[in-house]
């Protein structure tokens, strides 16, 4: 868990709630990224329109490929969820 403030759903309200509550709808759940972007919803969505754009516009790389190197970085910045995240991601 993060080392700073954070927001957790269960006392999330307003735009931020809509946001998890949307995350949740697309992604089946609300990840510790997510909310530790929870004290700006702003940044939050801002982050989650970077992550879109890279991992699934136009690339010359497979979407396998991208993966796999999200799946290096991650393990580089010993990230134990996103690693998770990544690998699930490979496996479809």
């Amino acid at each position: 868990m993060p080392y700073i403030d954070t927001i957790p759903y269960n006392e999330s309200t307003g735009e931020l709630r809509d946001i998890y509550d949307g995350l949740i709808k697309g992604r089946g759940k609300l990840a510790a990224v997510h909310q530790i972007q929870s004290l700006s919803p702003r940044a939050l969505m801002a982050h989650m329109e970077l992550y879109k754009a890279v991992m699934f516009n136009r690339s010359p790389l497979k979407r396998y490929q991208q993966e796999m190197i999200a799946v290096v970085v991650s393990a580089a910045n010993q990230c134990r969820s996103c690693i998770r995240h990544h690998q699930e991601a490979l496996n479809f």
